[in-house]
């Protein structure tokens, strides 16, 4: 299985620790274990992230060949819509867990219909066309502020199911003999956010789950 993902010397490979091995040498590891069951259909889940471009073309080619040599359906989840230009027939664009389009390559890349497509699409840079243009475009969605937004018809926002403003969260630093707090450190210093459905802010989720001290703000 490791020669059928093209890894060189791959008896050797075998005696090898991951941090011994290269991103994209450890990313063939890895499809290699996901194709070792002879699965009819491959879930690549962000299988170029954190690679540079020349190993990320390496791999995608290496998913294609190994799709047709093995007869599989392969589902890419990906964020970079390059790649997804580059290897897709069929895509489908996700927002906060919900399908909201579908479609052909061709129909999503020239007339998305749904606002989060279309911001999608517009946030990728093309610098030939920046001329006196706001780019990217903003497009509205749900829990966005919409003063800014170029298109008035969009789908409505809902209400935030929690307000925090000015939150506190500091964690005390204890050392000497005596153990005693010599410092603070200052990991959340009034800060103020609203929290949508779908959403949880890490460390102000954190904070209002008691996993850690904090100093009241208004809620």
């Amino acid at each position: 299985m490791l020669d059928q993902v093209r890894i060189p010397q791959a008896e050797e490979m075998l005696s090898r620790y991951p941090h011994q091995l290269s991103g994209g040498m450890r990313q063939r590891v890895m499809i290699a274990m996901a194709l070792s069951c002879r699965p009819a259909v491959l879930i690549a889940d962000e299988p170029t992230t954190a690679l540079d471009v020349t190993i990320q073309a390496q791999i995608l080619q290496l998913i294609a060949v190994l799709q047709k040599e093995m007869a599989m359906g392969v589902i890419f989840i990906t964020h970079d819509m390059g790649v997804v230009a580059d290897i897709a027939d069929r895509v489908l664009v996700m927002y906060r867990g919900e399908a909201v389009e579908t479609g052909s390559v061709e129909e999503i890349f020239r007339s998305p219909q749904h606002p989060y497509t279309q911001s999608l699409l517009a946030a990728v840079p093309r610098l030939g066309e920046m001329r006196g243009q706001d780019l990217p475009r903003r497009f509205p969605l749900p829990g966005q502020p919409l003063a800014e937004s170029e298109t008035p018809d969009t789908v409505v926002a809902g209400e935030p199911i929690l307000q925090v403003r000015d939150l506190v969260a500091r964690f005390p630093v204890r050392g000497g003999l005596l153990n005693r707090v010599t410092r603070e450190v200052h990991a959340v210093e009034k800060v103020s956010f609203d929290l949508w459905p779908g959403r949880d802010p890490v460390a102000g989720g954190r904070v209002r789950l008691r996993q850690v001290d904090y100093r009241p703000g208004r809620c």
